[in-house]
């Protein structure tokens, strides 16, 4: 086996991952830490995979291989929820009816009708995972490195943890749609936060690596063989908003501590209440969604205090975006995954954002907070979006908000740059503003979300 020396792992701190399951990611190319070699190599360790109980020492919840589920609007709980081949299966007796549904906007539960689920174990090779799984769809596929669709699957399950903690960590989590590039260190430290975990994750159980996102939709998962079925135990599935479920906080009380907990992790100052300091963070993008005419919104709002322009990527530790939020007074930024980090603004602060025909996701999230100002600029004449391409300018450009409703129209808008109308983001900041650093109340200076028409 080829590896590649090195004299040590070099762990930062505050890194998590699964017991014994380390990585790193140089350009799209993963390296795994071999303890026992002490280096760095291909080779994917034993300790990242689940294995999983023989069929002979597995213990049915319920004594049964027959199938359970209790959904509620947040999550669904399964007991022997069964898998084959990258699909789902809930066993049914013939006193048992169940139909097929989707349990998430990506997943759907195949019922098997049969008279009896333990002569069809009996006839076919299987194995169990026992314990607690956690089941994670990462519904929105095609942009798998967009922290803000995060938020939507861990703010809600920490509640769900809060309210059951008897689930909570997890011996295992499956998590689809996603490969282990997609797993960096925000996304790592967010899954720690809310599982309660501080040095190690549970095992992630990923789909097998395809070369597309859509390919990957109906991969297997990794490490099981595709003739074999497996028996999970009892697992908990996070419903998405598309299938009933919840996008945010549950409760303003969760939401607080959930903030107060990353302080506390990261040894910061507790977030209280206090007027907002006169330092406001620019976000900017490399890529797409740019500000054409930055270098006049960085002197606007130089009139207004202390600039400082930062960019957040997939190799920023989350421990230095949570620095960055936690000494700003306001938080400017065109529609971005770095926004996440906005429900760790300290009470008081203030988040300003800009996008033609977005939904109001992050909105909703420092809403439940209830201390966070948060105000927005929306663009909706045609020319103040310039898209990349000119087949995206030839196909879409002067649709309104009202016309663009099918997915390639929105992803065509993801991949376009701003211009700011520079009058009347003026009028916004000298409305706004000078009553925030006043330490005015959120309820005192509250807006009505711009309108896309």
């Amino acid at each position: 086996m080829a590896v590649e020396q090195t004299a040590q792992a070099v762990i930062p701190d505050h890194e998590i991952f699964p017991l014994d399951c380390q990585w790193q990611d140089e350009e799209g190319v993963l390296r795994f830490w071999n303890a026992s070699l002490g280096a760095w190599g291909p080779e994917i360790p034993l300790a990242c995979f689940v294995e999983g109980e023989a069929s002979s020492k597995f213990e049915f919840k319920g004594h049964t291989p027959r199938s359970d589920v209790s959904c509620q609007q947040e999550f669904c709980l399964f007991t022997n929820l069964w898998y084959n081949n990258g699909k789902f299966y809930f066993f049914a007796d013939s006193k048992t009816m169940m139909p097929s549904f989707m349990a998430t906007r990506n997943v759907e539960i195949t019922t098997l009708q049969m008279k009896s689920p333990s002569r069809f174990i009996d006839a076919v090779k299987w194995r169990g995972v026992p314990g607690n799984t956690l089941f994670l769809d990462y519904t929105f596929y095609l942009h798998p490195g967009a922290i803000g669709h995060w938020l939507e699957i861990l703010l809600p399950l920490f509640g769900v943890f809060r309210k059951y903690p008897t689930l909570r960590p997890p011996r295992q989590i499956v998590m689809l749609h996603l490969n282990r590039s997609h797993l960096f260190h925000w996304v790592r430290s967010m899954l720690g936060l809310t599982l309660g975990m501080e040095k190690t994750l549970p095992k992630i159980m990923l789909q097998e690596d395809r070369s597309t996102a859509y390919e990957r939709l109906r991969a297997p998962l990794e490490h099981f063989p595709r003739n074999e079925w497996v028996c999970f135990y009892r697992v908990l599935m996070m419903r998405d908003r598309l299938t009933g479920g919840e996008r945010s906080f549950l409760n303003q009380e969760e939401a607080r501590l959930y903030r107060e907990a990353a302080y506390i992790r990261y040894g910061l100052e507790p977030p209280v209440w206090r007027r907002p300091p006169k330092k406001i963070t620019y976000l900017a993008k490399l890529e797409n969604r740019r500000i054409i005419n930055e270098k006049e919104i960085l002197n606007l709002l130089a009139e207004f205090g202390e600039v400082e322009k930062i960019t957040f990527s997939s190799s920023s530790s989350f421990e230095d975006q949570l620095k960055t939020v936690s000494e700003t007074g306001v938080l400017v930024a065109v529609h971005t995954s770095g926004l996440a980090n906005s429900v760790f603004l300290r009470p008081g602060s203030a988040r300003n954002w800009a996008w033609r025909e977005i939904d109001k996701s992050f909105k909703e999230h420092t809403l439940k907070l209830g201390d966070i100002h948060h105000f927005a600029w929306r663009a909706k004449a045609w020319n103040e979006t310039v898209f990349l391409t000119q087949d995206d300018t030839k196909r879409f450009e002067g649709w309104s908000a009202s016309d663009c409703t099918t997915d390639e129209c929105v992803e065509a808008h993801t991949q376009v740059d701003v211009a700011v109308n520079l009058m009347s983001f003026r009028k916004l900041l000298e409305e706004k503003l000078p009553s925030i650093f006043a330490g005015a109340s959120v309820d005192a200076i509250e807006a009505s979300w711009p309108s896309a028409q």
